[in-house]
């Protein structure tokens, strides 16, 4: 199996769900007064709902930047700018500066899955 498929599966299988219950706990511990009579785990239901198709999203773009870019420095320097424009749109259009942190990690986390396994595949 390529190099590309594994990590897209990695991202997929194991990254995402892990991405998407780290911030769905976090959203368990956010003090949102909206959703409060909802009961405490609505926010954690919905942050699941949201973010795991949008981690899928960002797995598969990821994976075509992967197969388009062949330079390393130039596929992870062009896909943390495109993260960094959904952050900063994202947070502008919702007038809030934390909706930055969740949109953001995961194009950290998978440039760093994606900047390991190169590197592994290097060394080899």
């Amino acid at each position: 199996m390529k190099s590309s498929n594994k990590e897209l599966l990695l991202n997929l299988f194991i990254g995402s769900p892990i991405l998407t219950i780290i911030w769905a706990f976090i959203a368990i511990r956010m003090e949102d007064h909206s959703l409060i009579s909802y009961g405490p785990f609505f926010s954690a239901i919905l942050a699941v709902l949201v973010l795991y198709p949008y981690h899928l999203c960002i797995s598969i773009i990821h994976y075509l930047f992967v197969l388009w870019i062949k330079n390393r420095t130039l596929r992870l320097v062009v896909f943390q700018m495109l993260g960094l424009i959904a952050a900063g749109s994202l947070s502008y259009y919702l007038k809030s500066g934390w909706v930055a942190v969740p949109v953001y990690s995961s194009f950290i986390i998978f440039s760093v899955i994606s900047f390991v396994g190169s590197k592994r595949r290097d060394s080899k």
